[in-house]
């Protein structure tokens, strides 16, 4: 069984396991750091764009805001079966992908 966790997570959890090894004020420092770099690689994921026509699932989720494997998976196989998007909006058409999802993450998509 696969457990998927985001970033943010991911560093709180680390922050606070090194928590109860250092002292108070090392343990606020080494959680800002983690949280910096957790933010700078949202930033930079969040700033790119991605060909949903040509990309493979895994950069798909990257790129895309609350897009994670599975659902990366369901727009390549909607692409294998139906034929390339034409339309941003057709990923309403795989399931799972809402509205919503489409408008948060329209800048990120291009269609080339």
């Amino acid at each position: 069984m696969k457990f998927a966790i985001s970033k943010k997570t991911l560093a709180i959890l680390l922050a606070g396991s090194m928590a109860v090894t250092m002292t108070a004020p090392a343990a606020v420092l080494a959680a800002e750091r983690m949280s910096g770099q957790v933010k700078e690689q949202s930033a930079s994921a969040k700033s790119r764009q991605v060909n949903i026509n040509t990309a493979e699932a895994e950069t798909i989720a990257d790129v895309l805001v609350g897009i994670g494997a599975s659902k990366a998976k369901a727009i390549i196989k909607y692409r294998e079966e139906h034929g390339r998007f034409t339309a941003i909006d057709q990923l309403r058409n795989v399931r799972g992908i809402g509205q919503s999802l489409i408008d948060n993450n329209r800048q990120r998509i291009t269609l080339e």
